[in-house]
């Protein structure tokens, strides 16, 4: 019933702010019920009644890409974040979280990409975020010097005909000394998590009062 009260105020309120509020509630609701759908949409409905000057589409996109990522489509949810690269202020906290996220992912296949993304998070910020990032760029490029088939993406398996025997499982090489001996990689860069959606302003009634 809240999410019909939300849904019937914001239709009544038009393109006002309190509208807006009353979207990011109805977000809210669809996502912990896990309506990713419902949610997709929603954010879509906040985007366009966006004003240019506010962070709300910053926001739009990254929770697009978390709702994506709990759907289990990782490749969608990272096309999200990666628009959030072109966007201003580069030292926005959604930005920063967005460019963490896709460090993080790309580190599992791509070293390099991972530490682009390390560079331009310490390039948009300052303090302790930015010497982190630096810090996890450079012992990414040292990684993979060291140990170079971790430095760009595992090539894709050729499909198999069915005239080919399936390979023999083989034994995995042992680690070299050089390998063992090189230093771990710093831990990926902490940045404040951005809050949850926009609380609804006072001028939106919750959904008891508008029951």
């Amino acid at each position: 019933m809240a999410q019909y009260a939300y849904q019937k105020y914001a239709a009544l309120a038009g393109g006002d702010s309190t509208a807006q509020s009353a979207y990011w509630e109805i977000f809210a609701i669809q996502r912990d019920r896990k309506d990713f759908d419902g949610a997709l949409t929603t954010l879509e409905q906040i985007r366009q009644g966006a004003k240019g000057d506010s962070d709300t589409p910053l926001e739009a996109l990254y929770r697009e890409g978390e709702i994506y990522s709990g759907m289990g489509k990782p490749d969608e949810a990272l096309a999200a974040w990666e628009k959030l690269k072109g966007l201003k202020p580069v030292n926005n906290a959604f930005r920063l979280q967005a460019l963490i996220k896709l460090g993080e992912a790309y580190e599992k296949s791509d070293a390099e990409r991972a530490a682009q993304e390390y560079d331009d998070l310490s390039q948009s910020t300052s303090g302790d975020v930015s010497r982190s990032a630096a810090q996890r760029a450079a012992a990414l490029r040292r990684m993979a010097k060291e140990n170079p088939q971790k430095a760009a993406p595992a090539p894709q398996p050729q499909q198999q005909t069915q005239q080919e025997p399936a390979p023999q499982e083989q034994p995995q090489p042992a680690q070299s000394a050089a390998q063992s001996a090189a230093p771990a990689p710093a831990p990926a860069p902490a940045a404040k998590q951005p809050n949850a959606p926009a609380k609804k302003d006072a001028g939106v009634p919750s959904g008891d009062e508008m029951q």
